[in-house]
């Protein structure tokens, strides 16, 4: 199921964080409605991360490219950050690939979404994104 059908599936203003498989923490923690309307904000700041992902990675590349064995770690980290850029999917369209209600104790109404994906998250609970109002809704 993509992302965009289960948000649908949710009342509009229900609590909900999103994290990715291949990633940690959440990268959203807010409603569905409010997803839905600011994705094109959300869908730029993925992509924004990614591209300096590739740009730290090509950086590190450049450091070492007149060394005769240049590191594999180095190689792996450039060819990793180009394919997250030129595979990266739309939120909207990403894979569900589960869905649950958090522990009640720590997030109380709250259902966590992992999607397909390697963002790196700055949110665990409710809480944390509370911190931060402007990202947080």
């Amino acid at each position: 199921m993509k992302l965009s059908e289960l948000l649908e599936q949710f009342e509009p203003d229900a609590r909900i964080k999103i994290g990715a498989n291949d990633g940690s923490a959440y990268f959203y923690v807010g409603s569905p409605s409010d997803l839905l309307t600011h994705l094109w904000f959300y869908n730029s700041t993925v992509k924004s991360a990614a591209k300096r992902s590739l740009d730290l990675a090509e950086k590190d590349f450049l450091l070492v490219k007149n060394d005769k064995n240049i590191p594999d770690r180095v190689k792996l980290k450039l060819r990793r950050a180009r394919s997250r850029l030129n595979n990266l999917v739309d939120l909207k369209d990403r894979e569900v690939l589960s869905y649950f209600k958090c522990d009640e104790t720590i997030d109380e109404n709250v259902t966590a979404v992992i999607v397909e994906g390697f963002e790196m998250g700055n949110y665990w609970c409710l809480e944390d994104a509370i911190s931060f109002p402007s990202i947080c809704c």
